[in-house]
């Protein structure tokens, strides 16, 4: 059967507020993971509900706050929402290339502050993050944790989750990237956890 995306969006918000044995599952929205939240309606939505039962809501006219207690604690003035910088000429925006094979979970940091974490298997996602960055000099750590506990699903190098920052602009909903800071790949090949640290200007 096939449901309006409207209606779809109602039925994943509605297991927010199911009994503690739902509860067991993951809802993200945009990429982000948003299962704490309650009374919540999102218009316009796209819902897509994976192999273990985790709900996938893609909204293109929202933007997510990301907040951890990491990132709470060590960023002067508390939680930064990723979106714009009025304060930068440049828009930065994150992509990111899925791969549930590679089973490897990406930690994004930022001048030293933990900002988003992308598991693995998780949907693509693309989102402007320029209120992560200062104007001037920034470094992006990348951080590759490996994550087997049910055995190697590949050994593949073609198999790869990867992600791209840098800056672009959007032109009739479509994201352009002119400028890449950030290259950043794991595969299945590989089996240690590994971590890049990149520097670039913002202006």
């Amino acid at each position: 059967m096939r449901f309006p995306k409207v209606t779809l969006a109602v039925l994943a918000l509605a297991l927010l507020a199911a009994p503690a044995a739902l509860m067991a599952r993951s809802v993200f929205l945009n990429g982000v993971e948003i299962s704490h939240l309650k009374d919540q309606t999102f218009k316009d939505t796209t819902v897509h509900i994976d192999k273990d039962g985790n709900i996938h809501i893609e909204a293109p006219g929202y933007k997510v706050k990301v907040v951890d207690d990491d990132a709470v604690a060590a960023a002067p003035g508390g939680p930064v929402e990723a979106g714009a910088n009025p304060a930068l000429r440049m828009q930065i925006f994150l992509t990111t290339r899925p791969s549930a094979a590679a089973q490897y979970d990406l930690l994004v940091s930022v001048n030293g502050v933990q900002r988003k974490v992308i598991k693995a298997g998780e949907p693509a996602l693309i989102m402007e993050v320029s209120s992560w960055f200062a104007k001037g000099e920034n470094k992006v750590t990348i951080k590759a944790t490996k994550k087997i506990e049910n055995g190697r699903k590949s050994v593949s190098a073609g198999e790869s989750v990867g992600l791209i920052l840098g800056a672009g602009h959007e032109e009739d909903s479509v994201v352009k990237i002119q400028s890449v800071f950030v290259d950043f790949r794991a595969n299945a090949s590989q089996i240690v956890d590994h971590k890049k640290t990149y520097t670039f200007n913002a202006i």
